[in-house]
């Protein structure tokens, strides 16, 4: 399963040179809603065929079951609302995702939402298309559908370039 960076879980703070924050969640009541999303994820989203297979599809070819199971991966805060953004992955593929208070602003559902596009990205969405946003629509979150397309920041395709 996915890891929650919390104090003493050993994995840490970590700014990016952009100035976007992975850090530890400290704030009690956006914990509580982060893991209320990822209890819809495991109850409601996880085992979804239509999920799956979306998931599949995506560059880096593993289920949405896979990536949901998958230890190495972090989901981190960014306790800030002016980021622009909701979610944030480091790069294609990088195994860190970071949710903003923005989301958490909108609720569980939203989170669970964004949590589903960020680990798209996980699976290889690119930034450049809509097919990290696309997966809602498989995985029964078209609540959190916005038909985003990430940007990139510095411009490079690296650091902190899957951001919805």
């Amino acid at each position: 399963m996915v890891k929650i960076n919390e104090p003493g879980s050993g994995h840490g703070d970590m700014t990016s040179p952009l100035g976007n924050r992975h850090w530890a969640y400290t704030d009690k009541k956006a914990l509580a809603t982060l893991k209320r999303a990822l209890f819809i994820l495991r109850s409601n989203v996880k085992g979804m065929k239509p999920c799956n297979k979306c998931f599949k599809a995506l560059p880096g070819g593993k289920t949405f079951d896979e990536i949901l199971a998958d230890d190495t991966i972090w989901i981190n805060y960014e306790p800030r609302t002016d980021r622009g953004w909701y979610g944030i992955t480091i790069s294609v593929g990088g195994k860190d995702v970071s949710i903003s208070q923005s989301a958490f602003n909108k609720g569980r559902w939203w989170v669970a939402g964004t949590l589903v596009h960020e680990l798209a990205h996980v699976n290889g969405a690119s930034a450049s298309t809509g097919d990290a946003d696309d997966t809602l629509l498989c995985c029964g979150l078209k609540n959190a559908y916005e038909g985003a397309i990430g940007m990139n920041q510095s411009g490079t395709g690296e650091e902190d370039s899957m951001m919805a």
